[in-house]
């Protein structure tokens, strides 16, 4: 069996800005918490999420059933200085 549960209060998220650091599953791990975080959520460096899954802000952007977009380009790919910035 794989999968991961987390118990804790979303609320305590504020939001913030965060550097990947270049590692795809820091970059995503932090557009999901963004979601609900309580204030905007700014994540640098998100160019490396292409490594790993090229289409994940379209996935994300369907999966919230929504238009807009979580980044500068409407484009699933993702520009090497493409910023992610959330502000639910």
């Amino acid at each position: 069996e794989d999968g991961m549960i987390i118990n804790g209060n979303p609320r305590a998220i504020k939001g913030g800005k965060v550097s990947s650091h270049g590692d795809h599953r820091i970059a995503m791990a932090c557009a999901i918490l963004g979601l609900v975080a309580q204030e905007e959520t700014i994540i640098d460096d998100t160019a490396c999420i292409a490594t790993s899954y090229p289409g994940f802000e379209g996935t994300l952007n369907r999966v919230l059933k929504t238009d807009e977009t979580v980044s500068d380009d409407d484009d699933d790919d993702v520009e090497n200085d493409e910023v992610m910035d959330f502000d639910r």
